[in-house]
C-alpha cells in the first residue's frame, strides 16, 4: 500500500499532521476534509472503520469483488460497507456479461420439504452447497 503516492502522503499526514490546504497535492485534496477521521493501524489506513483502498489496487479489488457474483448494486453496497475509495465506479463490463436470470414460478408443494432449493457460494477458496 505504501507504494501508492496517495497512501504515502496520507501516512505522512497521519504521522506528522496535515499541512495547510493550499500546500497539498491535488491527488490528496479529496481526503483533506476527511483527514481527522483517517487513522493508521499496522500500516493500513482507515477512514472510520473502512479500509482505504489505494488507487493502484482498485482494478484488482474490483475484479475480486465481481467474482462474488452479487450483481452491480449489491456488489457496490457490500464494497462501500467495508472499503473506502473516492469515485467508486462499478464496471459495466461485468454487468453485461452476467445478466440477472428471470424468476421461474413453480407449483406450491403440498407437503413441507416436498420441494427444496439450493445455492452454491464460495468462501475461503472453497465452494459450499446451501
Amino acid at each position: 500500500m505504501a507504494s501508492d503516492r496517495v497512501c504515502k502522503l496520507l501516512i505522512e499526514y497521519c504521522e506528522q499532521g496535515r499541512p495547510v490546504m493550499n500546500n497539498i497535492p491535488p491527488c490528496v485534496q479529496g481526503y483533506y476534509s476527511l483527514s481527522d477521521r483517517i487513522v493508521l493501524d499496522n500500516g493500513l489506513q482507515f477512514l472510520d472503520d473502512k479500509l482505504i483502498v489505494p488507487e493502484s489496487s482498485w482494478p484488482g479489488m474490483l475484479l475480486t469483488l465481481h467474482k462474488g457474483n452479487f450483481g452491480m448494486t449489491k456488489m457496490k453496497s457490500k464494497a462501500t460497507q467495508v472499503f473506502y475509495w473516492p469515485r467508486i465506479v462499478v464496471c459495466q463490463k461485468f454487468a453485461v456479461s452476467s445478466p440477472s436470470e428471470p424468476l421461474l414460478s413453480h407449483e406450491r408443494p403440498s407437503l413441507p420439504f416436498n420441494k427444496i432449493g439450493t445455492d452454491i457460494f464460495a468462501f475461503g477458496g472453497k465452494l459450499y452447497l446451501v
